[in-house]
C-alpha cells in the first residue's frame, strides 16, 4: 500500500512538473461561437473576461477599448468599429475583422497569422512588430500605418492600399501586393524574396536596401523620364533670323534649367519632410512600446507580490517561483537600460514560471 502511494505521489509530481505550454492544446473552438456581443456598444464595459476566443463582436463598437494581451483567436469583429482600439500583443490567430474599422488602432506585437483584414480599415494603425504570416488583407486600407519589422510571410496585399506606410525591415516573404497602391511607402530593408508586385504602383516608394526583391510588372520603379535633348542653337546666318530673335530662342532654352531647380528643390524638401515624419513616428512606436513592457512589468510584480505568500506557505523554496522572481528582476534591469526587447522577454519568461507554480498550486 506504501508502495502505491509513493508511485502515486511521484507520478502526480512528475505531471505537474510539465510545463503549461507543453500540455495538450484543447481543440480550437469555432469562429463566433463564443460570447456574442453583436451589435452592442462595449465603450464603457469594464473587466471583460480575458479569454474572449471565438467570441462575437460583430457590428459592435469599441472605440478606445483596451484589449492588450487579450486571447482573442478565431473571434469575429466583422463590421466593428474598434477606432484607437488597444490590442498590443492580443493573441489574434484567425480572428475576422473584415470591412472593421480599426484606424488609429494599436496592434503592436499582436498575432494576427491567418487574420482576415479585406476591407478593413487601418488608417495610421500600429501594427509594428506584428505577425501576419498568411493573413488576408485584400482591399485593407492601411494609409501612413506603421508596419515596421512586421512578419507577413505569404500576407494577401492585393488592391490594398499603402500609401505611405512604413514597412521598413518588414519580413515579407512571398507576399503578394498584386495592383497594390505602395505610393510613398517605406520598404527600406525590406525582405522581399518571393513577393509579387504585379500591377503595383511604387512611385515615390523608398526601396533602400530593400532584399531580393523582383518588381517585375509594377509601376514607379526606375520610371523615370528619358532626358529631352538640348535644342540647336539657331544660326543667324543659315536662318537668316536677327540677332533679336536668337537671343529669344536662348531666352527659351535657359527656362527649363530655372524650372529643373525648383523641381530638385521641392523633392529635396518632400524626401527631408517624409524623414521627420517617419522620424516621428518612430518615436511614438517606440513610446507605445515603453508604455505597454512597462505596465506589464508593474502588473508582473503585482502578481509575483500575490503569490509569494502562499508559496511559502505550500512549497517552501520553490525553484519555478525564484526563477520567475530572477526574470523580473532581470527585466526591470533591462528597461533601466533601455532594452525593450530584452525585458519583454524577460517577462515572458517569468510568467511562464509562474503559471508552472500556479499549475503546481491547483
Amino acid at each position: 500500500m506504501r508502495l502505491r502511494s509513493a508511485l502515486m505521489l511521484s507520478i502526480v509530481t512528475a505531471i505537474s512538473a510539465i510545463p503549461l505550454w507543453l500540455a495538450p492544446a484543447q481543440a480550437a473552438c469555432k469562429s463566433g461561437s463564443g460570447p456574442d456581443y453583436r451589435g452592442r456598444n462595449l465603450t464603457r464595459v469594464e473587466n471583460l473576461p480575458r479569454d474572449l476566443s471565438c467570441a462575437n463582436f460583430t457590428g459592435a463598437k469599441l472605440d478606445g477599448v483596451d484589449l492588450s494581451q487579450y486571447r482573442l483567436e478565431r473571434a469575429v469583429f466583422k463590421d466593428a468599429s474598434l477606432k484607437e482600439v488597444e490590442m498590443g500583443q492580443a493573441q489574434l490567430n484567425y480572428a475576422d475583422f473584415r470591412g472593421a474599422d480599426l484606424s488609429d488602432a494599436d496592434l503592436l506585437q499582436a498575432k494576427l497569422e491567418h487574420a482576415d483584414l479585406s476591407g478593413a480599415d487601418l488608417t495610421r494603425a500600429t501594427v509594428t512588430q506584428a505577425e501576419l504570416d498568411d493573413a488576408k488583407l485584400v482591399g485593407a486600407t492601411l494609409h501612413d500605418a506603421e508596419l515596421g519589422q512586421v512578419d507577413a510571410r505569404r500576407a494577401d496585399f492585393t488592391r490594398a492600399t499603402l500609401t505611405r506606410t512604413d514597412l521598413s525591415q518588414g519580413t515579407l516573404l512571398n507576399a503578394v501586393f498584386t495592383d497594390a497602391n505602395l505610393t510613398g511607402a517605406d520598404l527600406t530593408q525590406a525582405k522581399l524574396k518571393g513577393a509579387g508586385f504585379t500591377g503595383a504602383d511604387l512611385t515615390g516608394a523608398s526601396l533602400i536596401q530593400a532584399q531580393d526583391a523582383d518588381f517585375t510588372g509594377s509601376k514607379g520603379v526606375d520610371g523615370e523620364e528619358p532626358p529631352v535633348p538640348d535644342e540647336p542653337e539657331p544660326d543667324p546666318e543659315d536662318t537668316g533670323k536677327p540677332v533679336a530673335a536668337e537671343e529669344s530662342a536662348v531666352g527659351r532654352k535657359e527656362r527649363p534649367t530655372g524650372v529643373l531647380l525648383v523641381i530638385v528643390a521641392a523633392a529635396v524638401l518632400g524626401v527631408v519632410l517624409l524623414t521627420w515624419a517617419g522620424y516621428r513616428r518612430r518615436r511614438s512606436v517606440a513610446d507605445r512600446k515603453r508604455q505597454l513592457v512597462a505596465a506589464d512589468l508593474v502588473q508582473l510584480g503585482e502578481e509575483i507580490d500575490t503569490l509569494d505568500f502562499d508559496v511559502r506557505f505550500r512549497f517552501g523554496d520553490d525553484e519555478d517561483y525564484r526563477y520567475a522572481v530572477d526574470a523580473y528582476t532581470a527585466a526591470r534591469s533591462a528597461m533601466d537600460s533601455g532594452d525593450l526587447a530584452v525585458a519583454a522577454e524577460a517577462v515572458q519568461h517569468a510568467r511562464y514560471a509562474l503559471e508552472r507554480v500556479r499549475f503546481k498550486s491547483s
